[in-house]
């Protein structure tokens, strides 16, 4: 969970912005009114290309740079905090399903003649490790949810029916300092956002 929302937050975190520094261009040439004038976002072009080809590239295989996948440090890091130690409950959550101590010890219990293999309670375990990363849990969730939301509220904006996601459009976003940005590009070009 926490790496594939660190990928999220890594590969998607600049397209809501992206599209947002060219909004005039891109609706402009959605409604059939493209000038000459080249519109390049290598930002934009870079994030998509990763986020849909990334992987990993085998030794001496040759691939552009966008197409590499990340190590999963750089994208538990995109989405680590201060307050919300995702790094830390990501090497909690390989040690328990990888061969190391917590992956084994549900299975047994110490008493007072050593270690003993008992009764398994891992579900208990799970709630134990959920309670105790709760906080964690709920920015991970948040960080890519938000950068979707954000994205899908960009695009709403799009006069394209089809790329409209109606259930984002309630969601008030505008503490968050993305929000802003992008919506300060909006008004840049003219453009109402969200509309």
């Amino acid at each position: 969970m926490s790496r594939i929302s660190g990928a999220i937050q890594h590969s998607l975190e600049a397209v809501p912005l992206a599209i947002a520094s060219s909004v005039g261009v891109v609706i402009g040439a959605l409604n059939g009114r493209l000038d000459n004038s080249p519109c390049i976002s290598t930002e934009l072009e870079n994030c998509l290309i990763h986020f849909h080809h990334a992987r990993k590239v085998g030794k001496g295989e040759e691939a552009p740079p966008t197409h590499k996948a990340e190590t999963a440090a750089k994208y538990v890091s995109a989405i680590d905090h201060i307050d919300f130690p995702v790094r830390e409950l990501y090497s909690e959550l390989c040690q328990v399903v990888h061969p190391a101590e917590p992956s084994l010890h549900w299975l047994s219990h110490v008493d007072k003649n050593g270690w003993k293999v008992g009764e398994q309670d891992d579900i208990g375990s799970i709630h134990k490790l959920i309670d105790q990363h709760k906080a964690t849990i709920g920015w991970i969730q948040q960080s890519s949810g938000n950068i979707t939301i954000l994205l899908c509220q960009v695009l709403n904006s799009l006069p394209r029916k089809q790329l409209h996601i109606e259930s984002v459009k309630s969601w008030n976003m505008s503490e968050l300092p993305l929000y802003k940005k992008i919506q300060n590009e909006f008004g840049r070009h003219g453009v109402r956002w969200p509309s």
